[in-house]
């Protein structure tokens, strides 16, 4: 009987962003995709001594790949000689795998189910590192990894001379499309993060909301042979990814070209994971709330149009979560996307706890050079005095929208606006209450349409949860643009 065989790569966020360097990121990123595409067809031909065949893969996205094994010895030679060839190839890739045997030649949600469990078994367990070298050899300075040759004055590790040997990025140049441009993607942070606006970038982690549950409940709904409804769901899940991405690219794009010191033949970010319902992005700042705006509105539409055909539990699309971290271009990438995926995380959990399931994101600003966790941020940052500024999540619709969030930061850029004195008031709300009050009364005099337009009477008010930090945060991200 055949075998169902997954193989999955630990900690890809980890791996990508190790570096602040950019080439290295975009390197990281085409060798996490080489890895469950062409590497993984090219480890299949050494090991087994054949072809594999595309019929016979079931996932290839995104660090995972599910495919079919028809022979028990060629699963046994590859097996065997996969996770060496992948320490041969990047030694810093952790991988897992796992496999079943089918009770038929079909496919059966059953057989699915094992396998996955399977592979959440060993997950968690521990990886012995290979990668650690002699302590009396030379060792690259940025990573403290074993040097194997060196770069100019600078000795590298071998994951660094694989990740720079791949930095064009060819896999993602390939995957997406905007306009008629042939390569807009940047490959200097400098091209992403301008001097002009204070070196500002975001990092965007966005990822589908109850996927997991959704694939159990379209499996109970199948019977037999579920082969080529998985290749399906899979294809279309990863397609709708792709085509959200770009509309939002595209979008970005007419913002940033409008721009008279823009290069125009680049979109100010940088995709590094573009698959399944999980995205990852580093973006100028000032882009980050509308692109991401913009892509979960189009997951949600592409989804709900693709999906639907397949299965009833796909009958409304999927919706997703983003996590934004703003940082400067200095500030440690690996600190970033752990707080871009954390507010991710948290945002979906808000959606749990209200028990619904909605598009939204949460977004935070790092202001110093210390950041452990989001839980820690926010009791720092947000919860002050008696003053609660946690206002996200925001939702594309309903109450507390993205949308309004950009309306009123735009309201603050413009001339004359009461931004600056906002500021000042989060600052006294920090310092000196008396000071904090006096300054809103003022504004009452000085600012009379947007003192009500912004209720600032009640979202000044101690003990609700406060927006203005949000609008101050966005405003003047957007003001460095301006």
């Amino acid at each position: 009987m055949p075998y169902l065989y997954a193989l999955s790569i630990k900690g890809i966020q980890n791996f990508i962003f190790r570096t602040n360097q950019l080439r290295e990121i975009i390197g990281a990123s085409e060798l996490i995709e080489q890895s469950c595409t062409s590497m993984f067809k090219s480890w299949y031909k050494k090991l087994t001594n054949s072809d594999l065949n595309d019929k016979d893969i079931l996932l290839a996205a995104a660090g995972n790949v599910r495919c079919l094994f028809h022979d028990h010895e060629q699963l046994h030679n590859f097996s065997n000689g996969i996770i060496n060839e992948i320490n041969k190839f990047s030694p810093g890739l952790n991988a897992i795998q796992a496999f079943v045997q089918l009770q038929s030649h079909a496919i059966t949600n059953l057989d699915i189910e094992k396998l996955e469990e399977s592979l959440r078994d060993i997950r968690h367990e521990m990886t012995i590192s290979s990668y650690s070298g002699l302590m009396v050899g030379i060792r690259a300075r940025r990573t403290s990894l074993p040097a194997i040759s060196k770069l100019g004055e600078e000795y590298i590790d071998a994951d660094t001379k694989t990740k720079l040997d791949l930095k064009e990025g060819q896999s993602m140049k390939n995957k997406l499309k905007v306009g008629d441009l042939e390569d807009p993607w940047p490959k200097e942070l400098n091209d992403i993060a301008r001097d002009d606006m204070r070196n500002w970038i975001a990092i965007v982690h966005a990822d589908g909301n109850g996927m997991g549950q959704k694939i159990i409940n379209m499996m109970k709904n199948l019977k037999g042979d579920v082969t080529s409804i998985w290749q399906d769901f899979t294809s279309k899940i990863d397609q709708c990814c792709i085509e959200a991405f770009e509309i939002a690219a595209s979008e970005a794009f007419e913002i940033h070209k409008n721009d008279p010191k823009a290069e125009q033949k680049i979109i100010p970010m940088r995709p590094v994971i573009i698959g399944g319902d999980d995205m990852t992005v580093i973006i100028r700042a000032d882009l980050a709330l509308s692109f991401v705006r913009t892509y979960l509105i189009n997951f949600e539409l592409k989804t709900k149009e693709r999906l639907a055909k397949i299965d009833i539990s796909f009958k409304d699309g999927l919706t997703a979560c983003a996590g934004i971290a703003f940082i400067k271009q200095k500030f440690p990438f690996h600190y970033g996307v752990h707080l871009a995926e954390e507010l991710c995380k948290h945002a979906k959990r808000k959606n749990r706890e209200n028990k619904e399931s909605r598009s939204s994101l949460m977004f935070s600003q790092v202001q110093d050079s210390f950041y452990q966790n989001y839980d820690e941020l926010r009791e720092r940052e947000y919860k002050i005095n008696d003053f609660d500024f946690e206002h996200g999540p925001y939702y594309v619709s309903g109450h507390n929208t993205i949308d309004e969030l950009i309306h009123t930061s735009i309201e603050l850029t413009k001339k004359g606006a009461p931004k600056n004195a906002l500021r000042k008031w989060l600052k006294d709300v920090h310092e000196n209450s008396d000071f904090a009050s006096s300054r809103i009364d003022r504004l009452k005099t000085t600012h009379s349409e947007l003192y009500v337009s912004l209720d600032l009477e009640n979202n000044t008010r101690i003990g609700i949860v406060s927006p203005i930090q949000d609008w101050v945060t966005i405003a003047s991200l957007n003001s460095t643009s301006r």
